[in-house]
């Protein structure tokens, strides 16, 4: 057998591949959730610093938070949270520094609960500087998410003082009524008029919780696998007389509870509207609790 040689094929060329060495966080993303019933009063998350090849220095790392990256986030996830403030975290080690013949390190955020209010936070901790190489752009920020729900409020006592449609008959005994929404079962719930007349949105009822409290925020559970209620308002009030909205809400088809956060504000009364039906004019809810400090 003869064998040739392919003359314009006879030399290998060998193209290595050069990598920028880079600096990042391992994950982009963690949550914390301070929660009001634990007897802690302090939380921590670690972040990851890492870096992909053999490493034979010291590699400081310089970390900060930057407030121009919360509208970012925002925008790019469609959330609303706030910058948490500065008295109510430390970040430790910063520098941080990847040891020589280490590939990562651990930074460790320490969190203040007596220093973060009933909301939702955000934390971007961003690589600043390093004494090394560069970060890399796609993963050089860890984003924090903090939250802190408010405890639900004692409903003893409460009552409710005005409603303007409700189904006393026509959806069976002890149903129908607003005071279904403070009984503490889904299997019952207020449901706007619909024998011998039909309430016209919008409906509302005013609760009376019996004493002046801060409310943060206002969780609603629809009657079960029923999608009517759908978009409204809520009111709050120290005399029931003059009335102050501190938040509206959108319902998801859900049947679980779901919490809608408020201006945090003080009062005594308690006012639920809904301005909008996905069977409209009809509107039904199962529970209603306000969350906040009393």
């Amino acid at each position: 057998t003869n064998l040739e040689i392919n003359e314009d094929k006879e030399v290998a060329f060998i193209k290595p591949l050069i990598r920028d060495p880079f600096i990042y966080f391992q994950n982009t993303e963690s949550s914390v959730v301070i929660e009001t019933t634990s007897n802690s009063d302090s939380y921590q998350q670690n972040l990851v610093l890492a870096v992909d090849f053999v490493n034979l220095w010291n590699i400081s790392v310089d970390l900060e938070v930057n407030e121009m990256l919360v509208d970012v986030y925002n925008n790019e996830n469609g959330t609303d949270l706030k910058l948490l403030p500065t008295s109510a975290y430390t970040i430790s080690p910063n520098p941080a520094v990847i040891k020589n013949g280490n590939k990562t390190t651990t930074v460790s955020v320490d969190f203040s609960k007596d220093n973060i209010d009933y909301d939702d936070f955000l934390l971007p901790v961003f690589i600043k500087e390093t004494s090394r190489f560069v970060s890399d752009i796609e993963q050089n920020v860890h984003y924090v998410t903090v939250s802190r729900p408010a405890p639900r409020l004692d409903r003893r006592g409460w009552t409710i003082i005005d409603v303007s449609s409700e189904e006393p008959s026509g959806e069976g005994v002890g149903n129908g009524t607003a005071s279904c929404v403070l009984d503490g079962t889904v299997a019952t719930y207020w449901h706007s008029q619909w024998a011998g007349g039909t309430g016209q949105l919008p409906h509302h009822f005013t609760i009376d919780m019996q004493k002046t409290v801060t409310v943060a925020s206002v969780d609603l559970q629809r009657r079960q696998d029923q999608r009517d209620a759908y978009r409204g308002k809520i009111y709050i009030s120290e005399d029931n007389e003059t009335f102050t909205q501190i938040g509206d809400f959108e319902m998801a088809e859900v049947n679980e509870p779901q919490t809608f956060r408020v201006t945090t504000s003080p009062g005594r009364y308690l006012k639920i509207e809904i301005t909008e039906s996905r069977r409209a004019p009809y509107a039904n809810l199962a529970e209603v609790y306000a969350r906040g400090v009393e």
